[in-house]
């Protein structure tokens, strides 16, 4: 190992005395055997899928509502969720806002979204844990212009989320030492907690949305869901003359319009989708 770190500090033509070579060497050994110390003690996961059920069917019939400019006023349907979690920019482990690079590397992960894979157990202390994760080594604020922190692709880990609400990154060293940890000390605002779709089990989901009301016209976006809650597979917007007549049906949906502003929409459901 110290003949393969001598060799890239060659090859990098890096101006390093013999001392400041010894120096480095001796570092980078320390630093590897401690992680792999540290490997050998990390906790066990259970993999688990966490699957809710959730049934929308609103709102009740026959009951008069009010909705504003946007919101939904009537949805049908079934959707399978499980908790995942979000990074919505890239994110930094290991590393403080800032902090110098001397032997030891952040470790960025790009935004994506990854279902819980299980219970990261360690002593008496457990954490909820998203993946599969890919992940890279770089500087504290995601650069590569470093002969040790270069942007190399580290091994596929998970994303932890411990007791104390505290984030980490886990990767795998071997298949035969455990997992080293590295805890995420910036970039809070771009990683979050989620519910996302399961798409391996049946979702459909219909949706209609008040769009407003220009003179005697209402207009409506009509949604279908299948695999993502976000991401509409069908839209269609619909208008309507108010004057016509009050009672509204598109599909097997059918509701009386009490009242209608440019804003709001005081309606009653008498059938859903």
């Amino acid at each position: 190992m110290r003949v393969i770190i001598e060799n890239y500090l060659e090859e990098r033509a890096l101006a390093v005395t013999s001392d400041d070579r010894n120096t480095v060497v001796s570092r980078y050994l320390i630093y590897l055997f401690s992680t792999l110390i540290l490997s050998g003690c990390a906790g066990k996961q259970i993999f688990e899928m966490e699957i809710t059920t959730e049934t929308v069917d609103y709102p009740e019939t026959g009951v008069v509502a009010t909705k504003g400019l946007g919101e939904s006023l009537v949805a049908m349907g079934t959707r399978m969720t499980s908790p995942a979690l979000e990074v919505v920019e890239a994110i930094q482990f290991g590393k403080k806002e800032g902090e110098a690079s001397v032997l030891t590397c952040a470790m960025t992960v790009l935004p994506g979204s990854w279902f819980k894979q299980g219970i990261h157990k360690s002593g008496s202390s457990q954490a909820d844990c998203f993946g599969p994760v890919s992940s890279r080594n770089t500087l504290a604020d995601g650069t590569t212009s470093h002969w040790l922190c270069n942007g190399t692709k580290l091994l596929t880990g998970d994303i932890c989320r411990d007791n104390n609400g505290k984030y980490f990154l886990t990767t795998k060293a071997t298949l035969t030492i455990g997992a080293t940890k590295s805890y995420l000390q910036q970039d809070f605002d771009y990683i979050r907690l989620v519910r996302k779709v399961v798409e391996s089990e049946p979702n459909f989901m219909q949706e209609l949305i008040y769009d407003g009301r220009v003179g005697s016209s209402l207009k409506f976006v009509y949604r279908e869901f299948s695999d993502d809650i976000y991401r509409p597979a069908f839209i269609q917007y619909i208008q309507y003359d108010y004057s016509d007549s009050s009672i509204i049906e598109i599909k097997d949906l059918q509701f009386e319009v009490i009242d209608a502003t440019s804003d709001e929409l005081t309606y009653k459901l008498i059938r859903n989708f």
